[in-house]
């Protein structure tokens, strides 16, 4: 839908709000982008803080260094 383009936002919301069935697909779609996102940032952030965490406990056992910032 074109930015700005009232009259098409306004159909477009109206077909939602008339047709149920299609809501409730867009909605179930749309929960599991946002379930299957979350997920996969859960993973990555995961990896991101195990790589981290290694190498600075790596780095403090090596140089003898006391602390570094909390990762």
């Amino acid at each position: 839908m074109p930015f700005g383009h009232v009259a098409a936002l306004a159909e477009a919301i109206r077909i939602l709000i008339t047709d149920r069935d299609l809501a409730a697909r867009l909605a179930a779609r749309g929960r599991a982008k946002v379930i299957d996102e979350a997920t996969w940032y859960e993973r990555v952030r995961s990896v991101y803080r195990s790589v981290l965490g290694s190498t600075a406990e790596g780095m403090r056992q090596e140089e003898g260094v006391a602390s570094y910032a909390a990762v």
